[in-house]
């Protein structure tokens, strides 16, 4: 079984500055990323593939300029290696409060072939279930206003319908003419704006008339025409497909409610001749319900390989949840995809699925938030400062309270040398620029503790003191300023628990066996926790 990572820009700065927890350039165009296949090499990349959906090349223009221009295995930024496999599909969670997918089937067909990926998907349209009585309403976000707000909807109207509102794109592919005739009339900039008269009135009066209004698509029973929808699509896309002449291969995404209709629509498209079925919308599904509906279409899948004697592959869309890899594994899916396991490797626990039953942690020490005061930020820092210095201990095996006690000794030393710094420095010609960004970078490189100061006492101290291009020589700011500054670090770093001085923790490190060092910071860990 496959995996793929989903390509959401998760690229790292390549020369981040470990020690001090710190981007190796404050200038962002500056830094080189580096992706997951730029650090590993092919032999131990912990993936099988990358996903690439077409929302997330078209999040920018460069992005998608760039991609148009090099395909994703050329192009000078993403460089996805030649022996990493690419998936790329229409992205159906970015438009699913729209009425129709955004894309045309020969559209995404030509996407596909000028991203050069290896497969290409079908069109999909997220199946959502509704509870609301008449069904689900799209409004176009264009013609709300100040005046007349989505929470201007009246109650009555939106405890029935399941109102979804987005902005339409500018122009709609020409398929979707054919459904709505009403929302391909009118000029997007010509656009007029709802009032409370389109909304006001029976019930049934009011969507009968929505249902013809150009910034609306009214639908009793949605759920059937998204299902129905992504079906067509799936047999016409196969047409276009089987008729052109594409360098990759095509993957059918089928959708559904339940495991009974998953199971349908993998007959139907299995019988149209695709080999690669992808089972879309499970995402957010419970797990039981998910083991349902792979099982269910796994089973087809097999059946329909035993009945014709060929091969197919199958695929589950956004399948997050570990503990159903067994079950996906054991219904013979060929691959899956997720970016959540990647992503909770700093948000929770349990987070590495290896072949045997061993979970692994992370652990993540934080940042001091925004809206922290400078004090607070500064204790914050000093806190994960001292945390990852005895994680990193541990890491090589040093003995944590050595460690500790060198980093808290250079950290007395930051703030004195920053106080002669500022006396010698603060009207130097470096600093004088207009952005903080020069200017800080400029303070950082040329003062010997100025990643310390941020590492330690906090990057809001460092902007703090960073006010050397505003400090002018012939109206200089009064030291003072400075001085209240640095004197608020130093009163948070004398107040800082110094667990090198406490008899009680030198025992606890001392009786600790001595084969089992990460229980040495378990504590402390629980105690430094931002």
């Amino acid at each position: 079984m496959r995996f793929y990572v989903p390509e959401w820009d998760d690229a790292v700065d390549a020369h981040y500055d470990f020690e001090h927890d710190e981007l190796s350039s404050l200038n962002r165009k500056e830094r080189n990323l580096d992706y997951i296949w730029d650090i590993f090499d092919r032999e131990t990349t912990p993936i099988d593939g990358v996903l690439i959906s077409r929302e997330q090349v078209e999040e920018t223009d460069r992005k998608a300029e760039r991609l148009a221009e090099y395909g994703v295995y050329d192009d000078p930024v993403l460089s996805v290696p030649d022996w990493l496999p690419t998936i790329s599909d229409c992205g159906a969670w970015g438009y699913k409060s729209l009425p129709f997918p955004p894309y045309g089937n020969k559209d995404m067909l030509d996407f596909y072939e000028t991203l050069e990926v290896s497969v290409g998907v079908t069109i999909d349209h997220l199946v959502l279930g509704s509870g609301k009585d008449k069904g689900r309403l799209y409004l176009d976000k264009r013609a709300f206003h100040e005046d007349f707000k989505k929470g201007d909807i009246p109650d009555s109207l939106s405890d029935v319908v399941d109102v979804m509102v987005d902005e339409w794109p500018e122009e709609w592919p020409d398929y979707v003419g054919e459904y709505e005739p009403s929302i391909r009339t009118e000029q997007t900039e010509n656009i007029t704006n709802f009032t409370a008269s389109d909304f006001h009135g029976d019930i049934d009066v009011v969507l009968r008339r929505l249902a013809e209004d150009r910034r609306a698509v009214y639908r009793e029973n949605d759920e059937k025409f998204r299902y129905e929808l992504t079906l067509h699509n799936a047999e016409e896309m196969y047409d276009l497909y089987q008729n052109g002449d594409y360098p990759f291969r095509l993957m059918v995404a089928i959708q559904g409610w339940d495991p009974k209709s998953y199971i349908k629509a993998a007959n139907k498209v299995l019988d149209l001749g695709y080999d690669y079925l992808g089972i879309g919308g499970v995402a957010g599904s419970p797990i039981h319900e998910v083991r349902k509906i792979v099982k269910g279409v796994g089973k087809t899948v097999k059946s329909f390989e035993r009945e014709n004697s060929t091969r197919v592959d199958s695929h589950v869309f956004g399948f997050a949840k570990t503990d159903g890899f067994e079950t996906i594994g054991r219904s013979g899916m060929t691959s899956f995809d997720s970016a959540s396991m990647l992503r909770s490797a700093w948000t929770g626990g349990d987070n590495y699925q290896l072949d045997s039953e061993e979970r692994y942690d992370a652990i993540r020490i934080r940042y001091p938030s925004n809206t922290d005061s400078l004090d607070e930020a500064i204790e914050k820092s000093l806190r994960g400062r001292e945390a990852l210095v005895a994680l990193r201990a541990y890491g090589s095996e040093y003995p944590l309270i050595e460690a500790i006690d060198k980093w808290h000794q250079k950290a007395e030393k930051v703030l004195p040398a920053a106080r002669e710094y500022l006396q010698e420095h603060r009207h130097d010609p470096r600093y004088d620029k207009s952005l903080l960004r020069e200017v800080e970078s400029a303070f950082r490189n040329d003062f010997e503790y100025g990643r310390e100061l941020q590492a330690s006492f906090s990057d809001r101290l460092r902007s703090r003191i960073v006010m050397l291009r505003k400090d002018d020589p012939e109206a200089p700011i009064p030291f003072e300023e400075y001085e209240e500054l640095l004197r608020t670090a130093e009163r948070e770093l004398e107040a800082f628990p110094r667990m090198l001085t406490s008899s009680n923790w030198k025992k606890q490190f001392l009786i600790l066996d001595v084969m089992n060092p990460l229980a040495e910071i378990q504590t402390p860990m629980h105690l430094l926790s931002a």
